[in-house]
Formats: structure tokens, sequence, C-alpha cells
């Protein structure tokens, strides 16, 4: 018999508007994107992105809300 397990996702957005779901278990840094924090362009990322997720397996997420409410999403889920 295997134990039920609960993960409480957390629902965000790409830039192209489809839905992300995150683990808030996994998320390792948050970082708000140049263009979320002093409105200058990121060449680097795609424009509209305002938070970067780096995951704790190496990867990262970007997503057009605000780091401040991801991570009040992030307290909330736990």
């Amino acid at each position: 018999m295997y134990p039920l397990v609960a993960v409480a996702l957390i629902a965000l957005t790409a830039v192209d508007g489809s839905p992300v779901l995150v683990n808030p278990a996994q998320i390792a840094m948050l970082r708000p994107s140049n263009e979320a924090h002093n409105n200058q362009p990121n060449k680097l990322l795609v424009p509209g992105v305002r938070c970067i997720i780096g995951l704790a397996d190496g990867r990262f997420v970007t997503v057009i809300e605000d780091c401040s409410l991801v991570a009040k999403l992030i307290e909330q889920a736990r």
C-alpha cells in the first residue's frame, strides 16, 4: 500500500499566457527581471517576464507575475 501524498502547486502565467504549475517546495530562488525591477529590457529574456524562478533541479521558470506575488503564493501554499 502506498502512502497518500498531497502536493500544493501554485498557478502562475508564462509570457505566452499559458498556465504554469510550480511546486513551491522545489523553488530555490526568486529574482525580478530587469524589466520588472527598473523598466530596462533584459536582452536575455523574452519581453514581459517579471520574475525568474530558480528550481532545485537547476531549471528556471519565467513568469509574468511579480516576484512579490510569487513569494506571497509560496507562503499561502505552505
